[in-house]
Order: C-alpha cells, then sequence, then structure tokens
C-alpha cells in the first residue's frame, strides 16, 4: 500500500512561486541627462502535475495577470490531460508592471481531477504581491532638479515609498563614493 505523502508525489498539481514579491521601480532621471532605466526583480512560477497511476486533469490560471509582465514560458491559463504515470512541468517568469491593490493580490489556482470514478477536484493557490518602489527627497531642491534622482547630498532627508504601502517593508541604505 502506497502511503499518502508518497501518493501526493505521484499524483495531483500545484503550482509555487520561487518569491513571494517581485518589486519595480519605474525609469527616473538620477542627474540631467542621466536616465536610468525601469528596473524589477524577477519571479518564476514553477507548475507541475503527476498523473499516477490513473491519469487526470489539470488547469493552471492566473488572477492579476495584468499586474506582471511576462519574461518568458507558457502564457496562462494552461489547461490540459496527464497521462498515467506521466509527469507536465514548466515555468514561466515574471516581473512586476502596476503595484498589487494589497498583499498576495496575484494568484494562481490550480485544479487537478484524477481519472477514477467519483474523484473531487483538487484545488491549491500560489500567491504573489507586486511592490513599486519610490524613493524621493524630503524637500526638493531647485528647478534644475531631477526627477526621481537617486543621488542625493549629505544629511538630506528622502522617503522610501512602496506601494501597496499595507505591504511590510524595510530598508537599506547604502553609501558610495
Amino acid at each position: 500500500m502506497i502511503d499518502l505523502l508518497t501518493r501526493l508525489a505521484l499524483v495531483g498539481a500545484a503550482a509555487t512561486f520561487s518569491k513571494s514579491a517581485v518589486i519595480f521601480e519605474d525609469a527616473y532621471m538620477n542627474s540631467p541627462g542621466n536616465c536610468v532605466g525601469r528596473q524589477s526583480s524577477q519571479t518564476e512560477l514553477h507548475c507541475v502535475a503527476h498523473g499516477g497511476p490513473n491519469g487526470g486533469h489539470v488547469r493552471f490560471e492566473i488572477l492579476g495577470e495584468d499586474k506582471l509582465e511576462h519574461v518568458s514560458g507558457h502564457i496562462l491559463p494552461v489547461e490540459q490531460d496527464v497521462s498515467p504515470g506521466m509527469k507536465l512541468g514548466f515555468t514561466i517568469s515574471y516581473k512586476g508592471k502596476l503595484p498589487s491593490s494589497a498583499a498576495e493580490d496575484i494568484i494562481v489556482t490550480t485544479t487537478f481531477t484524477e481519472n477514477v470514478q467519483g474523484a473531487t477536484q483538487e484545488v491549491s493557490t500560489a500567491k504573489l504581491t507586486s511592490v513599486k518602489a519610490r524613493i524621493t527627497p524630503e524637500v526638493e531642491a531647485p528647478s534644475n532638479d531631477s526627477i526621481g534622482r537617486h543621488t542625493y547630498g549629505v544629511r538630506e532627508l528622502i522617503n522610501c515609498l512602496t506601494y501597496p504601502s499595507s505591504v511590510s517593508t524595510s530598508w537599506i541604505v547604502g553609501g558610495g563614493a
């Protein structure tokens, strides 16, 4: 008899993000004529389905994908049959595009139904937050100031903002010459 943990490794489906959040920042002028392009961290969505001895049907779908920039891999939704003894697996890479409305509002839902009479649909979710970062000076410099600059003077006060603001963040400030 196969124990439950072994069975779960052989039958079913799941999706997981490699990170719990992507963090991005829009382009900004660091100094006159010095534009820094849009930047974002990246996360991978790993999707896998195991057919087990009977096979099954899997569907991977995403809610909130408009907040992400698709980098590579499949486009969700993906839905297909998984043959007995077979494994379906793929990875999709994303960057941040728009800020989330709240924490974990990007949701990938995985549904799997084994090909046996009376099987119930198994459902699991993976969640992600897209965080927009913005740095601003406490007091704007004279009119020649570059919007969004990241080069600041000694003792110049700055604001480190994130959207959504409800997401807990911490900043590590470094210096340079």
